[in-house]
């Protein structure tokens, strides 16, 4: 049974102190795999002005990467369609 990325790193978010805000934009981002800054407020009802703390936080812990200049996409690292195709490779080589 595959686990969701709040069970996955269970442990280590207690470690980090994720507030509620960051663990609800994560969940999401589970949920829908990759979303704008926009899609995350409106659909977890994050303040506009707590969304620039929430990004930063999933980036500089390592669990979401963004993407695009004007409107950043936010997507988990292990979902990225961009990235996917790495770890495609890596597992076909072992």
């Amino acid at each position: 049974m595959k686990k969701s990325v709040r069970e996955m790193y269970r442990e280590n978010l207690e470690a980090l102190h994720l507030c509620d805000y960051v663990m609800t934009a994560l969940q999401y981002l589970e949920d829908v795999g990759e979303a704008t800054a926009e899609e995350i407020h409106a659909k977890c009802g994050i303040d506009h002005y707590r969304m620039p703390m929430v990004l930063a936080c999933l980036q500089q812990t390592g669990f979401v990467v963004s993407r695009g200049r004007k409107i950043k996409r936010f997507a988990l690292r292990h979902r990225d369609p961009e990235l996917s195709y790495l770890w495609q490779k890596e597992d076909k080589a072992k």
